[in-house]
């Protein structure tokens, strides 16, 4: 099956719901007391890489606070489509920080394994910024992250379904 929208679509719709939501929902009420005291985070999350006309992520991340402002967590990802056809799978590790009113700015390390024709192992940096709304208990997440790996750098898009606990 193929993809109906193009990477630049997919793209351009992730940076508007970014700027959109950071815009409407700048205002800390939307980030509740009752989410931000929470000490558990499990996100699942969904996004694009700039430069591909179809390698998506899709990843689950675990995060715990240590108090309001930080946390650290590992994330796990899978993306298709890669070059030659093969899977990709990624395992980061990140330090997060909360300034507060739902933003979150991250930094992690980490590996990302090519499986199939092109096995190999490379070393995986990441810095990323996501902002979180809630809605009805569940928070949504739309954020951007880089990644530099094996000296080059890609921009991911997309957004998280972040449930708290």
């Amino acid at each position: 099956m193929e993809n109906v929208y193009s990477s630049n679509q997919l793209k351009s719709l992730a940076l508007s719901c970014c700027l959109l939501v950071g815009y409407t929902f700048s205002n800390p009420v939307f980030a509740s007391e009752k989410i931000l005291n929470k000490q558990y985070q499990i996100n699942t999350f969904i996004g694009v890489l700039d430069h591909s006309e179809n390698k998506t992520f899709i990843a689950i991340e675990y995060e715990f606070k240590f108090d309001q402002n930080w946390g650290a967590g590992v994330v796990y990802e899978d993306a298709n489509n890669t070059l030659y056809g093969d899977s990709v799978g990624s395992a980061v590790g990140s330090v997060y920080f909360h300034p507060g009113a739902g933003w979150r700015f991250g930094v992690g390390a980490g590996s990302e394994k090519h499986h199939g024709s092109q096995y190999r192992t490379e070393t995986l940096y990441r810095i990323g910024v996501a902002y979180e709304f809630n809605v009805g208990g569940v928070g949504i997440a739309p954020s951007f992250n880089v990644d530099r790996i094996d000296g080059e750098t890609g921009n991911i898009y997309g957004v998280s379904v972040v449930y708290s606990f």
